[in-house]
């Protein structure tokens, strides 16, 4: 079983690896400042490793990217704010940025073509967008999509054509 020394807040399962992400920064005794991805069979450490600089919250895996959000200011030495894609093979960050403003991202949702992001923020791919917005994982643009929501947003889910947010708001899409 793999050894952290702190906490992992986020796992993610692609193919046969799974991903870890927390506050972390050393895994089996070797560097893995946030980020860890292990076989899922064996939990042997990969040679995967992106480097965050600060706390990973949450992460969502597509076909071949893992997108990850959180507290952080870069990952692997480029500036990608508060979240980021990471290809699923190399472990290196991909061209797709959020250019975030705010504190962090607690939350990810992927439906399809469109990644959903909850946390505490004022801005997201390049719009203005409170603490809840939807993004083109293909573009890094946000959609039109904008609940605007008046504080913190923890947690999202989906059903149909419902998007479900939970956290410490008080208004959201113009609704208590």
């Amino acid at each position: 079983l793999p050894e952290f020394d702190n906490e992992v807040h986020a796992l993610s399962l692609h193919g046969s690896l799974l991903y870890a992400g927390g506050i972390f920064t050393s895994v089996n005794g070797q560097a893995r400042n946030r980020l860890a991805a292990f076989d899922a069979a064996s939990g042997t450490l990969t040679p995967w490793n992106p480097n965050s600089s600060g706390r990973v919250n949450t992460m969502v895996a597509t076909k071949s990217a893992i997108f990850i959000g959180g507290a952080f200011k870069q990952i692997g030495g480029a500036s990608h704010p508060l979240a980021a894609a990471i290809d699923a093979e190399t472990g290196k960050v991909t061209d797709w940025n959020a250019n975030a403003t705010g504190t962090e991202v607690s939350a990810l949702l992927m439906d399809g073509a469109t990644l959903y992001l909850g946390g505490n923020f004022t801005q997201m791919g390049g719009q203005m967008r409170n603490n809840i917005a939807a993004m083109d994982i293909e573009t890094g643009e946000a959609t039109k999509w904008n609940p605007n929501a008046s504080s913190t947003v923890l947690s999202l889910a989906s059903s149909g054509n419902t998007i479900f947010a939970a956290g410490s708001f008080s208004n959201i899409g113009g609704q208590s």
